[in-house]
């Protein structure tokens, strides 16, 4: 299955080098499948940077780095203009719903809500 590793290069809970080596080491062995790894520049361990205002935000080109990956990685166009919709709706829902688990995280909730946003 393709992965995609995403880092700040900032994260005090995952030793980002040692971890990208790793993820680098093992993944280049055959018959492992395509990977990417990015590392964001200031970002932590949830790939948020701090604000000018004293507040955190997601890394700049985290939501288009996800989005991008996905539209080469899953081949859900297959052909029409249905399927490039449907295709977009799913990486919009996906990119909707890292923006609610990062809102989440930062909220101190300790449990996500049962609602699903369909």
């Amino acid at each position: 299955m393709p992965s995609l590793f995403v880092f700040g290069d900032r994260d005090e809970l995952v030793p980002v080098d040692s971890s990208v080596s790793i993820i680098r080491q093992t993944m280049t062995c055959p018959g492992h499948p395509a990977f990417s790894i990015v590392v964001f520049p200031a970002a932590d361990h949830v790939i948020s940077v701090a604000t000018s205002g004293g507040g955190r935000t997601l890394a700049p080109g985290y939501l288009d780095t996800v989005a991008d990956w996905l539209q080469r990685t899953v081949n859900l166009r297959r052909s029409g203009v249905e399927n490039t919709v449907a295709s977009d709706q799913v990486i919009r829902s996906i990119t909707r719903w890292i923006v609610g688990v990062y809102e989440l995280w930062h909220s101190g909730a300790s449990e996500p809500s049962n609602s699903v946003e369909r």
